[in-house]
């Protein structure tokens, strides 16, 4: 969660969700800087719900009541966020489980699906400068 920086137009508090799906495609490592905070929830199986919910108070403008401003650089209060906007996950256990594993799977397609527009747009790189060269027979072959 993003809990420095913003504009008078555009508040602090965005949040990204890191799965181990996103996470292992990228192959990348990440680390959370200091104008980040992350937040890892008890009970994993209500990440996607807690995630969209986050999204949707940063879309409705709600995150604008919890900045501070002491030096000039916006402050999110997460503190303060967390006590008055945090919903109680516990109520609807298995509705919350269902949420997460539809959430889940749509989530999971769109890797799926960018991992493979990277591989399509490699193999057109490789096609269109074998092309280009006059190394077609090559790059039939490549691909």
């Amino acid at each position: 969660m993003e809990i420095s920086g913003g504009s008078p137009i555009q508040s602090t508090g965005r949040v990204w969700l890191a799965t181990e799906k996103f996470l292992e495609a990228k192959n990348y490592e990440y680390i959370c800087s200091n104008f980040c905070r992350r937040i890892k929830l008890k009970n994993i199986n209500t990440s996607y719900f807690f995630y969209c919910h986050m999204v949707r108070l940063y879309d409705q403008g709600r995150m604008f009541i919890y900045e501070n401003s002491t030096t000039g650089v916006k402050n999110f209060n997460i503190s303060s966020f967390l006590d008055s906007e945090f919903i109680a996950l516990d109520k609807s256990q298995d509705l919350l489980e269902s949420f997460n594993i539809i959430y889940q799977n749509i989530s999971n397609i769109i890797i799926n699906n960018g991992q493979e527009k990277q591989i399509l747009a490699e193999s057109f790189n490789l096609l269109l400068s074998r092309l280009i060269i006059g190394d077609s027979q090559k790059a039939k072959e490549e691909v």
